[in-house]
């Protein structure tokens, strides 16, 4: 399992992922109250054979509409 944090771009259904952290940490997360214009903080886990997959996997998801 690893865990893929970044930046959702609203306006496109687009993310930018920031990194992959082996492990389950999504859980653990705790949402920030400050508000970015355009962007959302966004982390979720994968199970994924490397980095580059699971990054992949995440952006499939939130371009498939899945927040």
């Amino acid at each position: 399992m690893v865990t893929v944090v970044g930046l959702r771009y609203d306006r496109a259904d687009a993310l930018l992922a920031a990194g992959v952290i082996p492990g389950e940490y999504a859980a653990a997360a705790v949402e920030l109250d400050d508000v970015e214009l355009d962007f959302s903080r966004w982390i979720d886990t994968f199970r994924a054979e490397s980095a580059a997959a699971a990054a992949r996997a995440a952006r499939a998801q939130v371009e498939g509409g899945d927040p």
